[in-house]
């Protein structure tokens, strides 16, 4: 049975901390599911977004380029009926 060849460090407090194998068995391209490249950029973006929806910071930017998108197509409106009206 092939072992995943992702280097992990224990969490256990006691242990040392030099990086071991992990010891789940591989399964694509000699890695298991949790560390597979491309399992974790999907975990890495899911956590990302899930971030940006919970951080007041990125929810006030957003609404900020949405009222700045509002405006410029408030102001193309009126330009337009401007020239119609002329």
């Amino acid at each position: 049975m092939d072992k995943c060849k992702a280097r992990v460090q224990s969490r256990n407090i006691w242990d040392d901390f030099h990086p071991r194998t992990c010891s789940r068995k591989a399964v694509k391209d000699g890695f298991c599911l949790i560390h597979h490249p491309e399992e974790e950029t999907k975990r890495e973006k899911l956590r990302g977004e899930r971030y940006k929806a919970s951080n007041p910071y990125y929810r006030a930017m957003d609404r900020i380029g949405e009222l700045e998108r509002e405006v410029e197509e408030l102001k193309s409106k009126i330009i337009s009926y401007e020239i119609r009206s002329c």
